[in-house]
């Protein structure tokens, strides 16, 4: 979160418990909504669309230059400066980049420990991101969505969500959470559009869970 530094991570063994505690504070960017666009195209590290699975719905084809796809390292200075324009925005005065070493290696932070991180590349420009964190007890945690500001309300956020959550249901999931900012009221609506829950809500953090 914005103006408070994440605390330092120690290693485990199994990266299903890796961080549930220390990533708590995450926020949510704030993120798009859908307005009727055709999804992004699913491809994989590869390049390649990988081919559909049993009770595994991929988006549908859309624009030939829009691709959803796993994050990659050459991925690394567009998304952290994806996420942290969005707080930047949010925050204004009070943003401190200090504050989210998390982004400084993406790969380390996130990669390593297990989790997805997904993009929407349009013709080779990061639009959106966001993250799939694996906690304890087969849950899963959403963090680091951020859509760019010129990108918003084309259905990306939507998108990298429900891509989000297919991928838990893969891994054997029994629920997704997120962390967002009470404020973000478009970012509510959109979780509550596709059909996550209320947890807990104060006047800064509102807290969703999704059964899968």
């Amino acid at each position: 979160r914005c103006g408070r530094p994440l605390p330092a991570l120690s290693p485990v063994q199994n990266a299903e418990d890796a961080r549930s505690a220390d990533l708590r504070r995450l926020a949510a960017s704030l993120i798009g909504t859908h307005e009727g666009r055709a999804p992004a195209t699913l491809v994989g590290a590869s390049g390649h669309a990988p081919a559909p699975q049993a009770h595994d719905e991929r988006p549908a084809i859309g624009d030939d230059d829009d691709v959803m796809r796993d994050f990659t390292p050459g991925d690394q200075t567009a998304v952290r400066e994806l996420v942290l324009g969005g707080m930047r925005e949010r925050w204004g005065d009070a943003y401190d980049p200090s504050a989210n070493p998390d982004l400084d290696d993406i790969s380390a932070s996130y990669i390593n420990w297990g989790a997805e991180v997904v993009v929407v590349d349009i013709e080779g420009e990061i639009v959106a991101t966001g993250t799939l964190l694996p906690e304890r007890n087969r849950r899963g945690r959403i963090v680091r969505m951020s859509v760019d500001g010129a990108h918003r309300r084309k259905g990306f956020g939507r998108q990298v969500v429900e891509e989000l959550v297919r991928r838990a249901r893969r891994r054997g999931m029994f629920e997704v959470v997120v962390l967002t900012d009470t404020p973000w009221t478009s970012a509510l609506a959109l979780y509550r559009s596709l059909g996550f829950d209320y947890v807990s809500q104060d006047d800064t953090d509102t807290r969703f869970a999704l059964r899968l």
